[in-house]
């Protein structure tokens, strides 16, 4: 099972024609105890978030971020590496609080493709897994002016990768 969380880091935003186009870090948390022996607690992930706008101020968002992580298995210490590439296409919804801060709920479904490397004489060496999943997203966006803002962002992953 891979469940993940991410947040905010420093995303990078501007207003495009009707829409947006995001690049984003954040922090991938995962709730495995297990991932997060293997990989340190999770680390920085990298994503690119695209939207329009369809009607008033619900937006259709594309959504592919990646984590790359390396680490050590548990008991015998044999390097292991993890790879995790999620792609959501989804709706988000924009409030309006302020003229400078709107808030939004969003979600979709997502189709995650993971690789796992492990030296272990013990298990598989590569493998390669995929499986669909939900996300659910929730932020706040911070105006500078028409076309630049701050995205202070939760974003919560649900996959099942066990097969």
């Amino acid at each position: 099972m891979l469940n993940k969380i991410i947040f905010f880091l420093l995303p990078l935003s501007i207003y495009a024609a009707n829409g947006t186009v995001q690049i984003r870090a954040g922090y991938y948390y995962p709730e495995s105890n297990l991932m997060r022996k293997l990989y340190h607690s999770g680390g920085a992930e990298e994503e690119i978030e695209g939207a329009v706008e369809i009607y008033e101020d619900l937006s259709l968002f594309l959504n592919g971020n990646f984590f790359v992580r390396s680490g050590h298995s548990v008991g015998l210490e044999t390097p292991t590496s993890v790879q995790i590439y999620p792609l959501s296409l989804g709706l988000k919804y924009n409030f309006h609080i302020t003229p400078i801060v709107d808030l939004y709920l969003g979600a979709a479904p997502t189709y995650t493709w993971a690789i796992f490397h492990d030296k272990s004489p013990y298990v598989q060496e590569k493998v390669h897994t995929s499986a669909c999943g939900v996300v659910g997203k929730t932020g706040a966006l911070f105006f500078f002016n028409q076309r630049l803002f701050f995205d202070l962002f939760f974003d919560y992953y649900y996959t099942n990768l066990s097969g």
